[in-house]
């Protein structure tokens, strides 16, 4: 199945969130690991690497549920029988729920995997998807005015 331009640039801003969120995440860590001065950059680069590995498991999630919500429309979109159509929207949600719930169990059970990193990864869709809708938003409203 071929995806949409949304979901494609939507699968970009991921992996750039994701990229920045692990950079934030490493400067972060390497101050938060200072003792009198001193930098441990082992101590800083084991905990930006569970850090990192924890975003690309939210990010890689959030990859795999945008993918899904796709799939799930198109087939929505072609079913004739609105009783079936409602239920494929049904299990499909609850489907993405549970790939959310599975990779943050994934990230509490796995000790070199950061949980927060993973919500990190798991709540950079929402931000992306707000931060476009805002940039659509302008583009209208200035779109508008120059008519």
């Amino acid at each position: 199945m071929k995806l949409s331009s949304f979901s494609k640039k939507m699968i970009i801003s991921l992996i750039v969130a994701g990229i920045l969120i692990t950079i934030g995440g490493a400067v972060y860590f390497l101050f938060a690991t200072r003792v009198n001065g001193e930098f441990y950059y082992a101590q800083t680069f084991h905990r930006t690497a569970g850090f990192g590995l924890g975003v690309a498991v939210g990010i890689i999630a959030n990859i795999m549920k945008l993918y899904m919500l796709e799939r799930s429309v198109h087939k929505i979109r072609n079913s004739e029988n609105a009783g079936h159509a409602k239920t494929t929207a049904q299990l499909q949600h609850l489907l993405r729920f549970g790939l959310t719930a599975t990779c943050l169990v994934f990230a509490a059970l796995v000790p070199f995997v950061d949980f927060f990193g993973a919500i990190f990864g798991v709540l950079s869709a929402p931000v992306i998807l707000y931060v476009i809708s805002i940039v659509k938003r302008r583009e209208l409203t200035e779109g508008g005015d120059e008519d």
